[in-house]
């Protein structure tokens, strides 16, 4: 803590027998001397006793500078034997903390401040008053905020976008080539559902007709057991053109929620006596970092 001028300072301190170190009284009453950064001063430090060798040393401060170091200095003898210390100090502030404490702007004043009552030059800051840099005449705040888009207006953006139920980046890929029906490169993007209408772009390929079922399927590579995701016909895979081989992918959320990296993927039409034919392609699954812009 720190102390100010005229502060009434109370010590403690006791004396004990110098042989067994029990509590003892002084030979005599103990006398206490005030420094002031290392200078004795006139100012009285009153003694009592307060019990066996418990003695209380009251002083009244002397006008203090802040940083002053002050102390009280005993001097005592017990059983015939002389001895002394300082038995408190501290250093002196223009107030306390607790005096800071204490201020109520009510009725205290604060030194040397005024009332701003008019700013020349400046434009007041109410309402919708507020400048901003490059903005055109006129502006405010309000018609900032009234422009930001509703969530219902970015649903509506992101289904003419990317089409209903889905929040995906553009994912066209390369058409169908070669007699091996390989296809490009279908990117997905991970924990978003999907919906893509002909995804792979195959309207008009050679697929034999009478298929008893589509599958799409993903592995982590093309020999791969075991599917990481798999849909087929009336269960995410929608034909929505049988002449033209048109068909419509739906994945959803939990579907696409795979690590980021590239798979094996196939769309695989299959045909009674186990024959099959297979669509291969690979499967890119990216995260949001990847969003197109809306």
């Amino acid at each position: 803590m720190s102390i100010v001028s005229a502060q009434i300072v109370t010590a403690m301190f006791t004396t004990c027998d110098p042989n067994t170190g029990a509590a003892l009284d002084a030979d005599a009453l103990p006398t206490g001397l005030l420094y002031v950064n290392g200078v004795a001063d006139a100012a009285v430090v009153a003694v009592a006793n307060m019990a066996t060798g418990v003695y209380r040393a009251v002083v009244t401060l002397p006008a203090l500078a802040a940083g002053d170091l002050v102390a009280i200095r005993i001097t005592a003898t017990v059983d015939a034997i002389d001895g002394e210390g300082i038995v408190w100090q501290d250093v002196a502030d223009i107030m306390r903390t607790s005096d800071l404490n204490k201020f109520d702007p009510a009725v205290d004043v604060v030194a040397n401040v005024t009332t701003v009552a008019v700013l020349t030059g400046h434009t007041p800051q109410t309402g919708d008053n507020y400048a901003r840099l490059g903005a055109p005449a006129g502006a405010s705040v309000s018609a900032d905020i009234a422009a930001i888009p509703t969530v219902g207006e970015i649903d509506d953006e992101l289904t003419d976008e990317h089409g209903a139920g889905s929040w995906q980046r553009n994912t066209a890929a390369a058409a169908v080539t070669g007699a091996g029906y390989s296809a490009g490169t279908l990117t997905i993007m991970r924990g978003d559902s999907y919906n893509a209408d002909n995804p792979l772009a195959i309207t008009g390929l050679s697929v034999p007709l009478g298929w008893i079922d589509i599958i799409f399927a993903v592995r982590l590579g093309v020999n791969t057991e075991g599917t990481l995701i798999e849909v087929s016909e009336g269960d995410g895979i929608v034909v929505t053109d049988y002449s033209g081989v048109d068909v419509r992918i739906d994945l959803t959320a939990d579907d696409t929620m795979l690590a980021q990296g590239k798979y094996a993927g196939a769309l695989r039409f299959l045909y009674a006596g186990h024959r099959e034919t297979p669509i291969t392609f690979k499967v890119e699954i990216v995260g949001h970092a990847a969003y197109d812009s809306i």
